[in-house]
């Protein structure tokens, strides 16, 4: 039973990014059910749902598919850090520091 063993060998970080990535790939699939989808969220619902697929894959078959994984966790990790910098900076950068008036910076 090589497959039973592998099955309770779950850690909790593999817990931890598999729900992460079903959670991050249906706000993505309500996103594009809804007509909000900009070109962005059909390519983070193509990785979640590879990511999930080879969960599955792994998890009822024991199959391992090499790569995937690391690149769904890059991408995952990629994606939220460009994403928290963005919002840093949208709300608390440069054009922030000198109030509201941008003509500041050519005077």
């Amino acid at each position: 039973m090589p497959n039973a063993k592998r099955r309770l060998r779950l850690t909790g970080g593999k817990v931890v990014s598999t729900g992460a990535n079903a959670i991050s790939t249906t706000l993505s699939a309500i996103d594009i059910a809804n007509g909000n989808a900009q070109t962005i969220t059909y390519v983070d619902f193509g990785v979640g749902l590879t990511g999930i697929v080879t969960s599955a894959a792994g998890y009822f078959s024991g199959v391992e598919i090499p790569v995937v994984g690391e690149f769904v966790a890059l991408y995952g990790i990629t994606r939220t850090t460009w994403d928290v910098f963005f919002f840093l900076g949208y709300n608390y950068g440069p054009s922030h520091w000198y109030g509201t008036d941008d003509t500041k910076w050519f005077k």
